[in-house]
Parts: C-alpha cells; sequence; structure tokens
C-alpha cells in the first residue's frame, strides 16, 4: 500500500528525550483513550490475542492493506458506540510495522453512514528529531483525498501532539470504568439516559444545571448497576448518605434495587417529582453506633458526601456490609482534611490516599476506578468484606483512626451558603473585574470599529496573577474563578 504524509509537527522540551518512551505511551493512550477525542465513541475493549475472533480481525485488517505487513506488538479492540445507530461490530487492528504503528478498521457494516471512527487505514509514527525534540507523523493511503482527513487533520493529530508534548512518559494513565464490562455498560446507560434522564431534565426544578447532575446520576447509577450485575450481587437495601436532589436513589429504584436515600436537607425535587421514592430529611451522625440509617441496609454509597466520606468505610464495617465512595471535597474525621507530612502530589492526591487507607485499615479488600461522568472528581473506591472477614478488634481499629473526634462531628448547617461567587464583596469585585479587563486590553491593541478590542488569556494565567487571599477566596466559591468570571457576563467571555 502507497503511503503519503498528512500532518507532521515537532514537539520540543527543555531536556532530552527518548522517543520509544513517549511514543509508546501515546499509543497506549491513543489505543485505550481514542474516545476522549473521538467523541462518538463510549470507548475501547480489548480483544483477547488467540482467541478466533482475534485471528480471523487480524486477518481481515492484513487484507485491507494488501497484506504487504509484517506485523508485530498486534492489538485488536472493538470500538463500542454512544449511539445504536452506527455498526454493532467495528473494530480496530493495530500493529508496529518498523518505526510505525498502523491503524487498520474492520467493519461488517459497509454503509459508510454507520462507520463511528476513522474509515480507512492510517499510520502514526514518530522520530528523533534532535536530543531534545521528537517529529510525530500521521500518514494515510495515498488514493485517500483530504476532504476524507480533515477529522485527524484538526482534531486527532493536534490531540497526539498535544500529549506527546506534556505527558510523563513513567505515570500510569488510570482507566475508565475498568471493573465492568464498557458494552453492557454503555447499553443500560443509553436506555436510563432515554427512559428516565430527557425527562428529568425537562421537567428540572432546582436551581442547578440539570444537564449535569442527570447525566452523572445516570452514570453512577450505570455503574453500580453492572457493577453488582457482573458480580451477581444486589443489595437487599442500599442507603446513600447525603443523597442531595435523590436521582440516584430514583434511577437504581427504578432498575428494581431496594434503597433509600437519607440528606440533612429537603429539595423540591423530591416532591415535585420523586414523591415515589424513599428519601428522608434527616441529619447522618456517623460518629453514633446507632444512626437513622435503617438496620435492614447492607450497602452504603457516598457520593461527593464530603463531611461523610472518611466515615462511610467505618459506618460499613460496623454494619459489615460493602460500599461505594466517590470523593469529592476533602475531609477527615474532625474537619478539612490538611495533607500530611511526607505527602507528594496535591491535596486531593493526598486526600484520596488517606481514604483509601482509611478502608485498608478496617480490613476491607478496596478497588479503584474512574467513572465516566461529567466530573472533575471521578475517582472511586468500592470496599467489599473479603472471605476471612474484616480486623477482628474492629472498634479499636475506629477509635484509632477517628482519635477522639466521636464528639467533635457537626453535620453541615440546613440552611444552603450561596457560594457562586454573588456573595463576594462589592468592592473586591470591581477590583478584581477591573483589573482582569485591563489585563485583557493589554494582551492586544487592535483597534475596531472606534473600540479597543483587547485579546484572550488563559483562565491559569489569570489565577497566576491573583494574590493568595484572593486566591483563597475564589477557592471558597463554587467554580471559582471560572464563575466568578461567568458572573460579569456583561464584560466577559468565558
Amino acid at each position: 500500500m502507497l503511503w503519503r504524509t498528512l500532518c507532521d509537527d515537532t514537539a520540543n522540551y527543555e531536556f532530552p528525550v527518548i522517543v520509544q518512551d513517549y511514543f509508546d505511551k501515546v499509543i497506549s493512550i491513543w489505543r485505550t483513550q481514542c474516545q476522549s477525542v473521538n467523541r462518538r465513541l463510549f470507548g475501547t475493549v480489548l480483544v483477547e490475542n488467540g482467541t478466533e475472533e482475534y485471528k480471523t480481525l487480524v486477518h481481515q485488517g492484513l487484507r485491507l492493506v494488501n497484506g504487504d505487513i509484517e506485523p508485530q506488538n498486534c492489538e485488536v479492540r472493538k470500538l463500542i458506540s454512544k449511539n445504536p445507530t452506527f455498526s454493532k461490530s467495528a473494530h480496530e487492528v493495530s500493529f508496529s510495522d518498523g518505526e510505525d504503528v498502523v491503524f487498520v478498521p474492520v467493519y461488517e457494516d459497509s454503509d459508510p453512514k454507520k462507520v463511528v471512527h476513522i474509515p480507512f487505514p492510517y499510520k502514526i509514527g514518530c522520530s528523533q528529531a534532535s536530543d531534545s525534540s521528537l517529529r510525530l507523523v500521521i500518514a494515510v493511503p495515498a488514493n485517500v483525498p483530504d476532504s476524507e482527513c480533515r477529522w485527524i487533520s484538526t482534531k486527532m493529530f493536534p490531540a497526539l501532539l498535544k500529549w506527546l508534548r506534556f505527558i510523563d512518559p513513567k505515570k500510569v494513565v488510570r482507566k475508565t470504568n475498568s471493573l465492568v464490562d464498557l458494552e453492557e455498560y454503555s447499553k443500560r446507560y443509553q436506555r436510563l439516559k432515554e427512559n428516565f434522564g430527557r425527562q428529568l431534565v425537562e421537567k428540572w426544578t432546582e436551581r442547578t444545571d440539570p444537564k449535569k447532575f442527570v447525566f452523572e446520576d445516570c452514570g453512577i447509577a450505570t455503574y453500580l448497576l453492572e457493577l453488582w450485575r457482573k458480580r451477581c450481587f444486589t443489595p437487599n437495601k442500599f442507603a446513600d448518605l447525603g443523597c442531595g436532589n435523590g436521582l440516584l436513589v430514583y434511577l437504581l429504584n427504578k432498575e428494581g434495587v431496594n434503597g433509600v436515600g437519607i440528606d440533612l436537607r429537603k429539595r423540591k425535587i423530591w416532591s415535585e417529582q420523586l414523591s415515589d421514592t424513599n428519601l428522608i430529611e434527616a441529619a447522618v451522625d456517623p460518629s453514633k453506633e446507632s444512626t437513622c440509617v435503617p438496620d435492614d441496609v447492607d450497602f452504603l454509597i457516598g457520593n461527593h458526601t464530603d463531611e461523610l466520606t472518611p466515615w462511610i468505610p467505618v459506618m460499613a464495617a460496623r454494619r459489615h456490609c460493602g460500599f461505594f465512595v466517590l470523593p469529592c471535597c476533602p475531609f477527615n474525621f474532625h474537619g478539612k482534611y490538611v495533607s500530611r507530612p511526607g505527602d507528594t502530589g496535591s491535596q486531593y492526591d493526598s486526600f484520596l490516599k488517606f481514604v483509601r487507607e482509611v478502608c485498608q485499615r478496617l480490613g476491607f479488600v478496596v478497588e479503584e476506578d474512574r467513572l465516566s461522568i461529567p466530573s472533575t472528581k471521578r475517582l472511586c473506591y468500592m470496599g467489599s468484606i473479603p472471605p476471612e472477614g474484616l480486623v477482628p478488634n474492629i472498634e479499636e481499629v475506629i477509635e484509632e483512626l477517628t482519635s477522639g473526634s466521636k464528639n467533635d462531628f457537626v453535620p453541615r448547617s440546613k440552611t444552603e451558603q450561596v457560594r457562586n461567587c454573588l456573595n463576594v464583596p462589592k468592592d473586591t469585585r470591581l477590583n478584581l473585574t477591573r483589573f482582569f479587563f485591563a489585563k485583557l486590553l493589554e494582551k492586544d491593541d487592535t483597534v475596531k470599529d472606534g473600540w479597543r478590542c483587547g485579546g484572550a488569556i488563559e483562565i491559569g494565567e489569570l489565577a497566576a496573577l491573583l494574590t493568595q487571599e484572593q486566591k483563597q477566596l475564589m477557592k471558597q466559591q463554587c467554580g471559582g474563578l471560572q464563575t466568578f468570571l461567568r458572573n460579569q457576563h456583561q464584560v466577559f467571555k468565558v
């Protein structure tokens, strides 16, 4: 097969680099995470090496490139689409060919409208341009016109080049939805979204963004249901602690799983749309052995539960049951979490490590995964009881972990605090607005129709200009600096 270069560019570094380390990492990310670029895809699933399906697909792939390649490091992945209208049997075969990696699509359906990914073979190459620079190239068959390659040129190649420039070859990439069957997850998610999600969005009564919260809870519900299905386990009764709007409880109930939601503040949506869902308005005090959680609950859920997050494994240990936590704002048993001496990385990384250690100290088998939901806090822990049981001296361990905090737990106020930047003092708001406005004007001197147009600036660059006091003020607001700028929509466009 004759190939032609479609895209090429150079990634420059401030230190010496080894091409194979970086290229292998980019190829690995592209094979496993191409859905981050191709929004038609939900993900990819590896076809096991050596199976009949694998052998057949490799043979078909080689035939499509005229069989003139000696494949090495061959990998076959099934492409899972978000939309069922696309081909249900779509695969991509990839293998090394010298210094390049060749990707060949294999579709059972010949209808071009049902093609979910790149419809023709392509290859990615990377070479050492200098000690501190790498050259990335994408080639396509010579007979494929540029008009059919626009997505590769405008979306795929810029993404690969960005990865090449900024990845850390030593860092392990966390997998998404690794504990569930991705294909089954995709089917159930689409069904929940269509059957329940859309009507909930249309009838939303809360002040929050319906699409974010509804589809996020559809994703979490799907994950739990698929995980339980895969493990042949269904709770007799679950409790979603700090359930908020109650959607997760509603969705799980609709799928036939019995359970309740508990939150210290009732939401309007409870009575207006979720009246048939068992939602309890009460404050959970996890420091007490007896709580408002029903006695027959045998699975605990903590979805962005903030102050309750480290307590949920403790409560589960006392009940001798499993749990699921999706940590968000960092809290320890006493209050706001502070990174411990010797911890590396961000405060959030330190907090995640702390939560995991709490689970392990109690004797739980802890599994980590990352959810595909519209949230920056996507890493979750699933705790289960091992065959030998939890630690025998459970109350001693709990006492040691909580270290005298039993009388310190205070649930948050029942009155919801407004933290959307509207309560920022007026003089501070005006001063910051003028400051940011001046910085944007400095970016470009262009005058159009008598007006100084100004320029654009990265939000991170603006954040770096803030004083420590201003940064702290922004951190205390939901959405931070971005929300502040959006609130001044008559001045800024974010």
